[in-house]
């Protein structure tokens, strides 16, 4: 197994954040300090340390979600002293990691789990998970707008295709947009506004895979039930 993945696997990281361990020299296997990628261990046999504590793979799994505020990273550690969503999570919750990003200044539905492969699964863009946002547009009501939403955006790495686009809300400076996307680029939604000239005033992703933070104030962390955790699995199996 990749000590990537066996560091995903313990809850230590997602396997990018494992990456930046390993290269900051964080992590050793049996003694040895390690800051070269692609290294395969055992995990029966191997003993692996995170900043000098054993790290072993997770039995007990764990799902959470939180209703994340604008103004907090998604990251484990920020050099510039910015707030982190983990700052957020209930005390006694360890090495558990977000699945997936939302930016700096996005608010809404975030989830984190122990559970690395599955983690890496409702990630991956292949699998297509849906994804709700609503974003907050500058400027009055324009069919235009919708009409190129819904034909689909030319990004850098290829086509935006947005589905289910329309106005939820709308005053006389600023219109709120509800649309869905599947395969969750790097600040994909904010880049499809911008390519067609809109400034977004505020995101909040409303649903991911059908999990919502209905109720739920800024900054609120609550456990997945088991139907919603059913809920992502059988998002899976449909692809």
């Amino acid at each position: 197994m990749r000590l990537q993945k066996f560091l995903q696997m313990a809850g230590v990281a997602s396997r990018r954040e494992a990456e930046r361990l390993i290269a900051e020299g964080r992590i050793s296997v049996n003694g040895f300090q390690l800051t070269e990628m692609g290294v395969k261990i055992d995990p029966a046999r191997d003993v692996v340390e995170f900043d000098g504590n054993r790290v072993r793979i997770i039995k007990k799994k764990a799902y959470l979600v939180m209703n994340k505020p604008a103004g907090f990273l998604c990251s484990a550690s920020d050099d510039r002293g910015r707030a982190l969503v983990y700052d957020l999570l209930p005390r006694g919750i360890q090495r558990i990691f977000s699945v997936g990003r939302l930016d700096y200044n996005t608010e809404g539905v975030l989830l984190f789990t122990n559970d690395g492969e599955f983690a890496l699964r409702l990630s991956r863009p292949e699998n297509r998970i849906k994804r709700v946002y609503e974003a907050k547009i500058k400027g009055e009501a324009d069919y235009g707008l919708l009409n190129a939403l819904r034909s689909g955006v030319a990004l850098e790495e290829g086509m935006a295709r947005p589905s289910d686009v329309r106005v939820v809300r709308s005053g006389r400076k600023n219109i709120w947009i509800r649309l869905a996307i599947t395969e969750g680029k790097y600040r994909e939604v904010r880049r499809i506004f911008e390519r067609l000239g809109r400034t977004v005033l505020k995101l909040k992703r409303v649903s991911f895979g059908g999990i919502t933070v209905e109720g739920m104030k800024p900054g609120e962390t609550r456990f997945l039930t088991q139907k919603e955790i059913e809920t992502l699995i059988n998002e899976l199996r449909e692809r």
